[in-house]
């Protein structure tokens, strides 16, 4: 969020100071009320104050995977998964602090969860219907609709998609 945004050179400085090989993350905040989202100005700042900053994944402000146009609209995910399938749903899952599973943390809130651990072993969760049901709408084409707010897994998912178009070339 805008109020994030200005913390977030200090955040660094604490987790490097933790040890050498830590690694983040960071995700604009994707959300309709533009009150909350980063301004130009701001995402002006983060390229600066970012460079150098050892993160797990791509930096969103350094990365050209989003234009300043896109950052400030919120709609991120539309920009790579209108044209590209997410493969997160085959490959990782979101546990809430209660143990309820969702395919990403995108989807928390806005799907029912797909299962509820240790009520349910992993296994049964990531092989359940839900589960099942909505990797088998991914991969018609019918994406859920909150992957057109999310910005994550673009770096992983663009190297899944040139993965599998390789595959197809040899078959």
């Amino acid at each position: 969020t805008r109020e994030n945004s200005r913390t977030l050179d200090a955040l660094h400085g604490l987790l490097t100071g933790i040890g050498d090989g830590i690694s983040w993350k960071i995700m604009p905040v994707n959300t309709k009320k533009k009150r909350f989202r980063i301004d130009a100005c701001q995402i002006r700042e983060l390229e600066d104050a970012s460079t150098g900053w050892y993160l797990a994944g791509e930096n969103p402000f350094r990365s050209g995977y989003f234009t300043h146009k896109a950052l400030i609209s919120g709609k991120y995910g539309s920009i790579y998964y209108g044209s590209h399938r997410c493969y997160m749903p085959w490959i990782h899952m979101f546990a809430d602090p209660e143990g309820f599973c969702y395919p990403c943390c995108m989807t928390r809130g806005k799907i029912p969860s797909i299962g509820k651990y240790p009520d349910q072993s992993l296994t049964d969760i990531l092989h359940g219907s839900r589960s099942s049901g909505i990797r088998l709408n991914m991969a018609s084409g019918n994406p859920l609709p909150v992957c057109a707010e999310c910005g994550d897994f673009i770096r992983e998912n663009s190297i899944i998609h040139g993965l599998s178009k390789e595959r197809v070339k040899r078959i």
